[in-house]
């Protein structure tokens, strides 16, 4: 099977089992469980206000909504790979 441009095979202790985990590697990212990099972004940078100075913060801010949301922000945070943070 072809993922992503990339020959991959799939195996399991049944043809069931490989095809489970065939079908999670073909499913689009975006659909995929867990939060994406903006929720997730979105939640630390909020829990680190406290701890920083303002005007850390702010820059902290900018930098997560300005550049890495828009980057890679709809990604599940369990699928970014070196190719996402190499973009």
């Amino acid at each position: 099977m072809t993922v992503d441009g990339k020959r991959r095979d799939f195996y399991g202790p049944s043809l069931q089992a490989a095809q489970a985990k065939a079908r999670v590697a073909t499913t689009p990212r975006t659909k995929r469980g867990g939060p994406t990099v903006a929720e997730w972004l979105s939640t630390w940078i909020e829990d680190r206000r406290a701890s920083l100075k303002p005007q850390t913060w702010t820059r902290y801010h900018r930098l997560v909504h300005d550049q890495l949301v828009p980057a890679f922000g709809n990604v599940r945070l369990a699928e970014v790979g070196p190719q996402d943070v190499k973009r």
